[in-house]
C-alpha cells in the first residue's frame, strides 16, 4: 500500500481538483510515492473504462498543497508549477 495516515501529498485531477477512486481520501509520504499512486490510479481507471466507457477521465497529478481536505477537493493548487508558470487555484481567473 502506498498511502499513509499523515502524508503531505495527495493525488487530484489537475482540471477539477477531484480525488477520484481509487485515490480519494488517501495521502502519500512524498511526491514520488504520490506520482506512483497517480500512475497506478490511471491504469486502474483505464482497465475499469474497458468495462464501463462512461467512467470519467481525470488528469491526475501529485500535489503537496494540503488544502484538499478543507476545500472538499475542488480548489486545489498544484504547488510545484513548471518554471515561469504562476501557481493559482484551478477555479481562479487568470490575472
Amino acid at each position: 500500500m502506498l498511502a499513509t495516515d499523515a502524508g503531505e501529498y495527495t493525488v487530484v485531477c489537475a482540471r477539477t481538483g477531484v480525488q477520484p477512486v481509487p485515490v480519494v481520501g488517501h495521502r502519500f509520504p512524498d511526491r514520488e510515492t504520490a506520482e506512483r499512486a497517480a500512475r497506478a490510479a490511471e491504469e486502474y481507471r483505464a482497465a475499469r473504462r474497458r468495462d464501463d466507457h462512461r467512467l470519467r477521465r481525470h488528469d491526475l497529478i501529485a500535489t503537496d498543497d494540503g488544502t484538499c481536505d478543507s476545500l472538499d477537493h475542488r480548489g486545489v493548487t498544484q504547488s510545484r508549477s513548471p518554471a515561469g508558470a504562476e501557481s493559482r487555484r484551478w477555479d481562479e481567473p487568470r490575472r
